[in-house]
């Protein structure tokens, strides 16, 4: 009898400690789902940063790429007015004399 009243006693711990173990899953399983929504978000915000670093890093090398020829154009203008110039100053302009 003592030998059965030990088999019943371990099998009503598991029984009781059975629900328990299936909340415990439950919540492990919840976790888990959390984390992973945790981590999905992480991983997509970064995504999303790095995108608006290179459409930033492309509109500045755009803005730097129109300065620089609008730099270029300037100077092509002030070459021209420096040539027109001295044509003025000196009479001659393509083999011509100014009257």
């Amino acid at each position: 009898m003592n030998g059965l009243a030990v088999l019943l006693s371990v099998r009503n711990i598991h029984i009781f400690q059975g629900d328990r173990l299936v909340s415990s899953v439950k919540l492990a399983c919840g976790q888990q789902a959390s984390v992973a929504l945790d981590y999905r978000q992480t991983v997509l915000t970064a995504l999303q940063d790095a995108e608006n670093a290179l459409v930033s890093y492309h509109a500045d090398q755009a803005r730097m790429q129109s300065a620089l020829d609008l730099v270029a154009l300037r100077r092509l203008a002030a070459a021209g007015k420096s040539i027109r110039t001295s044509c003025y100053r000196s009479s001659t302009c393509s083999g011509r004399r100014r009257r």
